[in-house]
């Protein structure tokens, strides 16, 4: 038997036509290994379906992965705050890449917590916050989103009810600024207001120096001079203005972060005393300077702008320094067990869906951003005992995972493999249209199982290209792992 290694690089530009090169890819890797119809034949003939062939994680293994490893949590005062204000870049994602725990903490919020993303952000509106969110997977009605726009645009209601405005920035400050009750006026207005904004030129620096020069009082959003993406910073409010309020001598005055009259009006928003409440951030500078200044508990997360030799800087210091949310998440569990456990009969949230996923080998190493985009399109079954799934020589659309139960596999009447919790099936039937299975695959009790159908799964691989990577490189492993097995067997 020759058997070789297989080797797919996942490259972004491979996938412009994810169903067509991702097909190719697939076909090309499965003939190399001698994949037949519904499995990949070995050295004596039987089929390989995913899941038998990489060995099981232990349960404790599998614990210690999703951080739901029972213990007494360090974290225990903060957990049982009342409410939570959270900052968002640099603690939930980074451009469009989501940190790791974070749609377990989001999760935990919704169930437990009152709560509030509170964001120095001034180019969106909280709709397309939340619209963000749900894009990584996390579903948070826009009510719970606090802007830096929103409370600069209810200061100035106070200040000049009906006021109008020059404004330099995006939508999201411009739609705050009209629900304020004001106009947009580029002769004598009574506010020159800049938010970050990625239109930013020459004439309009010139155009706001000029206004100020004439009365115009000078606003801004928020003072971050810069702000985390993921090809690392870019210049934010604070470094913006700078060339007005040098050109004019006139400081700028803001309301977001670290101003306390934005915590304020968060706490207001919320329902919640300053005792009651937790701010996180990943800035000292305007996260954790606003939480002491009202008196809140304080958490500083390294995943965003600061560093542990960063905190040395200031004269005060946060209540926590934690790597992430993922601590938070992990310290929840850990005070609980495992939680959102799977219930008969009840549908799975897509948070459930994730946690479960990430304890199976066939995902295990796949992204919680990623399987949060999966777990949407991911059909939840029922099946009777005795009840075929699969049938040998029968057409084989979907890739299964059991999630309560058991099934076996038959060849005529004889069982040659069997299957249990979060194990997987059938993948070959997601990835090749002329898949068949070459087995039946039977319940062997009543038995839950997770379907994931080709056609959605190709719709989803069409909108997201690194859904398409990370499968083809979990593939390309699974497949690598069962040569290497074939390999040893084909020596004895």
């Amino acid at each position: 038997m020759n058997l070789s290694l297989l080797t797919i690089e996942a490259s972004p530009d491979r996938f412009a036509n994810t169903r067509t090169l991702g097909l190719a890819y697939l076909s090309a890797a499965a003939e190399k290994v001698g994949v037949t119809r519904g499995g990949i034949t070995g050295a004596a003939g039987k089929p390989w379906i995913a899941g038998r062939e990489n060995p099981r994680l232990g349960e404790k293994a599998r614990a210690r992965r999703v951080g739901i490893v029972a213990k007494k949590s360090e974290l225990d005062d903060l957990i049982n705050k009342k409410a939570f204000i959270s900052d968002m870049d640099g603690v939930l994602y980074h451009g469009n890449k989501l940190l790791p725990g974070v749609l377990q903490f989001v999760e935990w919020l919704k169930a437990e917590k009152e709560f509030l993303f509170l964001t120095n952000d001034a180019t969106r509106t909280p709709r397309e916050l939340s619209e963000k969110l749900l894009r990584l997977g996390i579903d948070v009605d826009q009510d719970h989103f606090f802007t830096s726009p929103m409370a600069t645009a209810r200061y100035l209601a106070t200040q000049k009810p009906k006021g109008s405005c020059f404004v330099i920035g995006e939508p999201g400050l411009i739609s705050a600024l009209y629900d304020a009750g004001f106009s947009m006026n580029d002769s004598d207005p009574d506010y020159v207001v800049l938010g970050r904004t990625t239109h930013y030129r020459y004439q309009i620096i010139e155009k706001a120096i000029q206004l100020v020069y004439k009365g115009a009082h000078l606003i801004i959003t928020n003072p971050d001079a810069y702000y985390p993406t993921e090809a690392g910073f870019a210049p934010s409010t604070g470094a913006l203005v700078a060339p007005i309020e040098i050109a004019t001598g006139k400081k700028a005055y803001y309301v977001g972060k670290p101003n306390p009259l934005m915590m304020r009006l968060a706490l207001e928003k919320i329902g919640c005393q300053p005792g009651d409440g937790v701010m996180i951030g990943d800035r000292m500078d305007t996260d954790i300077l606003v939480g002491i200044e009202a008196q809140l508990t304080t958490v500083l997360v390294l995943s965003g702008a600061m560093t542990r030799e960063d905190i040395k800087r200031y004269g005060f210091k946060p209540s926590y320094v934690l790597r992430g949310v993922i601590d938070i998440a992990e310290a929840v569990n850990a005070g609980k067990g495992i939680q959102e456990r799977p219930q008969a009969g009840k549908p799975l949230s897509i948070f459930q869906k994730v946690m479960f996923l990430k304890t199976t080998d066939y995902f295990s190493s796949t992204p919680e951003e990623l399987l949060a985009k999966i777990a949407p399109v991911l059909e939840e079954v029922e099946v009777e005992s005795g009840k075929k799934i699969l049938e040998q020589g029968k057409p084989n659309s979907s890739l299964y995972v059991v999630l309560n139960g058991a099934v076996r596999v038959q060849r005529g009447k004889q069982e040659i493999a069997s299957f249990g919790k979060g194990e997987t099936f059938g993948e070959m039937g997601v990835l090749d249209p002329d898949s068949v299975a070459s087995a039946n695959v039977v319940a062997s009790q009543a038995t839950r199982l997770i379907r994931l159908d080709r056609e959605a799964f190709f719709q989803l691989l069409e909108q997201n290209a690194d859904i398409a990577q990370n499968m083809l490189k979990v593939l390309s492993q699974r497949l690598r792992d069962t040569t290497d097995k074939l390999e040893k067997r084909s020596k004895k």
